[in-house]
């Protein structure tokens, strides 16, 4: 068995111009995910977001260059590889989401308002003071939050790992191994909670 290295570039960005600039020219290959649509709950979602205002969500998100792939695919004469980015690209996709799914929709849709931020105090840096924000229920969706904590999501930074250069099966390969750890489990959790 023979192995090659796989190119990407990693960037960091903000939530904001994630949302203009990123999340409509993004798909999935159903063969990459469980399923198309979300599998977090309202809590999970929650959940995220919160770590995110908080910067507590250094998770990757993980996608494929269709062009770059393309045009690799097309150098190296494998036409079953032409042939698959080809097709996303005929679909006018430009970024392939091999791990990240639930993150990439539940970010838009937080700012659609579907769902809302964890209940509690937020005790957020700004301007160089620390200041109390309370997020209660029935008054905790995007467009009812103080402006400071909407700012503050829209100002959070993510990063993204977009692979290059990859064949159909290096990105199969790179889901599995993505995706080969088991979750932890309630004993774990609890275990690493002081």
């Amino acid at each position: 068995m023979s192995f090659r290295s796989t190119p990407s570039i990693q960037k960091d960005i903000y939530i904001h111009d994630f949302i203009e600039n990123y999340k409509d020219e993004i798909r999935i290959d159903p063969a990459f995910q469980s399923s198309e649509y979300s599998r977090w709950d309202d809590r999970q979602k929650s959940a995220y977001i919160t770590s995110l205002i908080r910067g507590m969500a250094p998770s990757k998100y993980i996608f494929a260059d269709v062009e770059s792939c393309y045009e690799s695919a097309v150098e190296d004469h494998r036409h079953n590889d032409v042939k698959y980015f080809q097709d996303w690209k005929d679909r006018g996709v430009k970024y392939l989401n091999i791990d990240s799914n639930n993150r990439v929709i539940n970010l838009a849709a937080f700012v659609d308002g579907e769902f809302g931020l964890e209940l509690g105090e937020y005790e957020m840096h700004h301007k160089g003071n620390d200041i109390p924000y309370t997020v209660e229920k029935g008054h905790n969706t995007f467009d009812e939050i103080h402006p400071i904590l909407s700012m503050m999501f829209m100002n959070s930074q993510i990063t993204l790992q977009i692979y290059t250069q990859c064949t159909r099966e290096e990105l199969s390969a790179l889901f599995c191994r993505i995706n080969d750890g088991k979750p932890l489990n309630n004993h774990e959790k609890r275990n690493a909670q002081t």
